[in-house]
């Protein structure tokens, strides 16, 4: 912990001193900004769509309950676990950014041609970050496939340099997606194919590092 500071000060100082790099994270940070502030906006135009219900024989096996406060517990302390652990790793940050970038390209695509009403039996979830910062305080419940808590979270389990954090985030993924589906906020297909595109956002992101690297 005493070291932590120093190393990550040094860490960002000696990569930014690359005009390459300072160009690519002031690129990855603009386009993380411009997507917060259109997909804001996406999802209302999502909401206003008709669309169709799908027939999940798994989530009518299960009763529906509110474990919102669970699923808040499991995301976001995984996300500052994850944080502390790799911000003294300034590639590793943008590339997790970039990656990420590309995952919501995906849900935005997969949404448009894949509108979904909610599961007549979903509970909203409540996530105090996203409702004030991404939602506008607003209803939400067709933002469906695919699941971004499970995409997130599987995506930290892929860019984690160490095994012990892997092993942690591969099991609050599978956790997050429990807690999803008891509560009905996803259909059981958003969450299975949620690692899917997750794999090919950071498939893509690499493959363009290994491109640089040539």
């Amino acid at each position: 912990m005493s070291r932590w500071f120093p190393d990550f000060r040094r860490n960002w100082s000696d990569a930014l001193r690359d005009s390459s790099f300072r160009a690519q994270s002031f690129l990855t940070v603009v386009l993380i900004l411009t997507m917060v502030l259109f997909i804001s906006r996406y999802f209302e135009f999502i909401q206003s769509r008709p669309g169709v219900y799908i027939h999940d024989p798994l989530l009518q096996r299960i009763p529906a309950q509110d474990l919102s406060v669970y699923t808040f517990i499991v995301l976001y302390s995984s996300i500052g676990i994850f944080l502390f652990s790799v911000l003294g790793n300034p590639r590793l940050v943008i590339c997790t950014l970039q990656a990420y970038f590309v995952l919501m390209v995906f849900r935005i695509i997969t949404m448009y041609f894949l509108p979904l009403e909610p599961s007549q039996e979903m509970i909203p979830l409540n996530d105090p970050f996203v409702e004030n910062f991404i939602y506008k305080n607003k209803m939400i419940s067709k933002d469906l496939f695919f699941s971004g808590h499970v995409s997130t979270m599987f995506l930290l389990f892929l860019v984690s340099p160490k095994w012990r954090l892997k092993l942690y985030f591969l099991a609050a993924t599978i956790a997050v997606a429990v807690l999803i589906l008891v509560q009905h906020v996803h259909y059981t297909i958003d969450v299975i194919v949620a690692p899917i595109f997750t794999v090919a956002s950071y498939y893509i992101v690499r493959q363009a590092y290994s491109k640089e690297d040539r």
